[in-house]
């Protein structure tokens, strides 16, 4: 799952969620947005359009060559991209960020959140430098990894020594 969201003119656009699908048989990523009814878009070359492609393409207004299969009338249609490229003109601005989410797992507690955000972080994109929170967020989670690891250590290693200096008192009857 992606979602774009952005600043145009002032105005912060909140979102829209969308899927990105990996198509095995063509060891390609593919922008797929059913609450546009667009099942996916294509170049000329009928490779499948990932999102910063369309991105990319929105950006530079180069529609050319690439098409859109949409579910319209209970029927899959191929049609121009350009004319259903509606959604990504709005929410594709240059201010927009990119976050692709991966699936979270049943659990949302600590520490499969934790795990989630150490070993399988969210991807961000932005041409705007957006992402710096984001990092950050990630950064103060290894930080706070490391102190926990630390503090254990001494205190496992405190108590360790203090069972060695016990047992080395004379036994008083």
């Amino acid at each position: 799952i992606a979602v774009a969201t952005g600043d145009l003119d002032g105005v912060i656009i909140s979102g829209h969620t969308f899927t990105e699908s990996f198509i095995k048989e063509k060891n390609q990523w593919a922008y797929i947005d059913l609450s546009s009814n667009k099942l996916f878009v294509r170049n000329n070359q009928h490779d499948f359009m990932n999102t910063i492609n369309l991105f990319n393409t929105n950006l530079s207004k180069t529609y050319e060559g690439l098409t859109a299969v949409i579910y319209k009338e209970d029927d899959l249609i191929n049609v121009p991209y350009s004319d259903v490229s509606d959604t990504e003109k709005y929410y594709f601005t240059r201010d927009a960020t990119f976050i692709f989410r991966f699936p979270r797992g049943f659990f949302r507690s600590f520490p499969s959140k934790a795990f989630r955000y150490l070993f399988k972080p969210d991807l961000a994109y932005s041409l705007a430098g957006s992402n710096t929170k984001y990092y950050f967020k990630i950064g103060l989670l290894y930080v706070t990894l490391i102190i926990m690891l630390v503090w254990i250590f001494l205190t496992a290693k405190y108590f360790r020594r203090r069972r060695i200096s016990l047992r080395s008192l004379p036994n008083v009857e």
